[in-house]
């Protein structure tokens, strides 16, 4: 198959939601010798539908997560071939994000890094139950231009606080821009926490993502 029925079918794998699929077809795609950077274009182009889907009410959370999923199947594999042939990938922006310890819940996280990767992000996601000196290394190494914190639970939301206190006192708050989100959360939440946006749902955090960075 040439590289555009590929690509073609890698999109509609992700739509489907076929882990295995996309992730067989990425993996076609490098044996062929076709560019991963206009692969992956396909990808995350699919993915950005899927969220658009989603954000009208056209998809149900579980179809959500079943395709992102499948574009960072097909992500993974990708990316590791542009690592290969050292090439250059253009981002919107790095952001880095994790679940706050004590917390290790991944879905909403997940959904979130997956929909900022297709919206053209470099998303450095550092998992669950992350402490909070981590957070802050990893700010310091990485210099992300957004942190992006998940608690489900309300015992974990306090975790937000400490985090912003600890990014403060190492002298890197007004470094980074943050933003959290949760199935507890809310805009007066996130204001107390210190935050800088609260996102509502996954849709909604790439929203303010891009809003925080002046990014239309």
């Amino acid at each position: 198959m040439d590289r555009e029925e590929l690509i073609g079918k890698l999109s509609t794998a992700v739509n489907e939601g076929s882990v295995e699929e996309s992730s067989s077809l990425a993996e076609k795609g490098v044996e062929a010798g076709f560019d991963p950077l206009e692969v992956l274009a396909g990808v995350t182009g699919a993915l950005k539908e899927v969220g658009h889907r989603f954000g009208r009410g056209d998809m149900f959370l579980t179809e959500l997560m079943f395709c992102a999923e499948a574009a960072k199947g097909a992500t993974a594999v990708l990316t590791e071939e542009i690592k290969r042939q050292k090439r250059d990938v253009p981002y919107l922006g790095r952001v880095l994000i994790g679940t706050v310890a004590g917390d290790i819940h991944d879905i909403g996280k997940s959904l979130v890094a997956a929909l900022l990767t297709a919206e053209g992000f470099e998303v450095i996601d550092i998992g669950i139950d992350v402490p909070d000196e981590a957070f802050v290394e990893k700010v310091g190494e990485l210099k992300p231009d957004v942190l992006g914190m998940s608690a489900l639970v309300s015992s974990t939301m306090v975790k937000f606080k400490d985090v912003v206190r600890a990014l403060e006192e190492a002298g890197l708050r007004d470094e980074v821009k943050v933003i959290v989100g949760g199935a507890m959360i809310d805009q007066e939440w996130a204001e107390q926490a210190g935050a800088d946006a609260f996102g509502s749902d996954a849709v909604d955090a790439v929203a303010k993502v891009r809003s925080l960075l002046n990014i239309r």
